[in-house]
């Protein structure tokens, strides 16, 4: 009697696994809600961060940090090496993840997206390198100098 109730036990524990999604870590609010990325998503870098990249196209949160993907869900954070899971439970949230700045997701309009293929090729490099700081200082003296060439080549106004 024993080996069949533990035979049905085991087939209900089998059973309602079948029903969460794939990829999913169960919390103790409900499963993972899943997140189907059909194609490599482009991703923004936030500025002020240590090079923590965000995916602007979507409704939810989720960041690449270090080569690992975070996603909060429900007060507790979760990480995979894939942009589309299998999602665990992250044991520890990288200071850089969990101070964002609370607007960054706004981000300005003509932001560079990073191609998936590039972000995941040269992150290392870019972070080791100050790449996105050097790229944003070489941008604000662009901005500059075209701000002074236009002050330049203004109009003078007529009497």
């Amino acid at each position: 009697m024993k080996k069949i109730f533990f035979l049905l036990l085991f087939i209900g524990a089998v059973s309602f696994n079948a029903f969460l999604p794939s990829g999913s870590s169960a919390t103790a609010n409900g499963p993972l809600p899943t997140v189907i990325i059909t194609r490599p998503p482009a991703a923004v870098v936030i500025p002020g961060t240590r090079y923590v990249y965000f995916l602007p196209d979507f409704d939810s949160y989720i960041l690449f940090y270090h080569g690992n993907w975070y996603r909060p869900y429900s007060a507790s954070w979760f990480r995979s090496k894939g942009y589309n899971g299998p999602w665990e439970r992250a044991r520890e949230v990288p200071a850089p993840i969990r101070d964002l700045p609370a607007d960054f997701r706004n981000i300005e309009p003509g932001r560079e997206r990073i191609p998936y293929r590039s972000l995941k090729k040269h992150w290392r490099e870019w972070e080791s390198s100050g790449y996105w700081e050097e790229k944003a200082r070489k941008g604000r003296l662009k901005e500059k100098k075209a701000g002074k060439k236009a002050v330049k080549e203004a109009p003078k106004p007529s009497d």
